[in-house]
């Protein structure tokens, strides 16, 4: 009977993530509750709800709404983001200095809030947010962003090819909690954590990934996930597997058949599925369909308890990359702005093996019509 019920409770993490992401974003919202009493006097309660209810409206009704206004909406979030920053600095100094002076009202001492805001205002316009964004997550960690391990890395931990898991993550020393998850069904946990790894792009990310592989790992198969849920990017697990010059497939949703020299998977891209066979040493990105995870026993999971997170810097892999490869330095992409991308048609012809001459003859005559190559 128990088994019954192991695919319902496997999934409980899935639950929990999505609560968690839901609670989080409603804290956020929730202090526009507090600017919008600020300015227009109406009950904090009342604004709270008013928000509660025009983002559950816009989440069920007005997704071509968002879409269209999204970039609005980021900028009244950060505006939102900055308020709460002003009130908590504002907030905390005048507490402060009242206990300090025994001064309970701190009016005549309010000025000091408003220096620092004028401080930090003139900072990020003296240095630019990107480089005190990346300093600042270097040395504090996201300290407001709770590490998770992401729903389809539990999907990860698969036993077909018996052997020896290794769990490698690149992030903050917070990133251990998490990664105490994974071990699960880890036998080794490798945490890279490093000040100059801060501020790294899916490049240097990859970097140093593929670098502490190559170094620390003797493997024949590496599994990642196929993005995370923040930038959504899809490179890391490709580009790592290009920096180690091995075989790589993304996209996996499933795993067909196993051997010693050879496995075969089934990709899906593009609404069709792609079967295709590779062999060792190979990186496959995986979607969240792959399979439902096992449910970790109670000695498993105190297993995990126990396990030692083993830590390694730049300095272990200073033989594969140098300092300016790395994080912010070693990122040669970074975010400039977010835009939402108009909607367009495209047209797609579909030609057959024996209509290879064709399809590229097509081809030319479409992109020299957009002057995209010689007549």
């Amino acid at each position: 009977m128990i088994f019954e019920y192991e695919k319902i409770f496997s999934n409980l993490y899935e639950i929990i993530f999505v609560l968690t992401m839901g609670i989080a974003t409603a804290v956020a919202f929730a202090t526009g509750g507090s600017t919008i009493k600020s300015a227009i006097g109406t009950p904090y309660l009342a604004n709270t709800i008013a928000i509660a209810v025009v983002i559950f409206l816009l989440t069920i009704f007005g997704a071509k709404l968002v879409r269209e206004f999204a970039t609005y909406i980021g900028i009244a979030i950060i505006i939102g983001v900055i308020s709460t920053v002003v009130n908590f600095v504002f907030g905390g100094v005048k507490r402060i200095i009242s206990w300090w002076t025994n001064d309970n009202t701190g009016r005549s001492h309010s000025i000091i809030a408003s220096i620092i805001f004028v401080l930090i205002t003139w900072s990020i316009a003296r240095f630019g947010l990107i480089p005190l964004v990346a300093r600042g997550y270097g040395f504090l960690g996201y300290l407001g962003i709770p590490m998770l391990i992401l729903p389809v890395f539990y999907k990860l931990i698969k036993r077909k090819l018996g052997g020896s898991v290794t769990a490698i993550s690149m992030g903050p020393q917070r990133a251990e909690s998490a990664l105490k998850e994974a071990a699960r069904g880890a036998d080794n946990v490798f945490l890279l954590t490093d000040n100059n790894f801060a501020g790294a792009d899916t490049i240097a990310t990859s970097g140093v990934l593929a670098a502490a592989a190559g170094k620390l790992v003797d493997f024949d198969l590496i599994i990642a996930g196929e993005m995370s849920v923040d930038g959504d990017t899809a490179q890391v697990g490709p580009q790592t597997a290009e920096f180690l010059d091995i075989n790589h497939a993304a996209y996996v949703s499933d795993i067909t058949s196993v051997s010693e020299n050879a496995i075969t998977v089934t990709t899906s891209l593009w609404e069709a599925n792609y079967k295709k066979v590779f062999n060792y040493p190979l990186l496959l990105t995986v979607t969240k369909d792959l399979n439902d995870p096992r449910l970790p026993s109670f000695k498993d999971k105190m297993r995990a308890r126990k396990i030692e997170v083993k830590k390694f810097d730049l300095e272990a892999i200073k033989d594969q990359l140098q300092l300016k490869e790395v994080g912010f330095k070693g990122s040669p992409t970074w975010v400039e702005n977010i835009v939402v991308p108009q909607k367009i048609e495209r047209k797609v012809k579909v030609y057959n093996k024996d209509e290879t001459e064709k399809a590229i003859a097509d081809l030319k005559e479409i992109l020299k019509a957009k002057n995209l190559m010689e007549a």
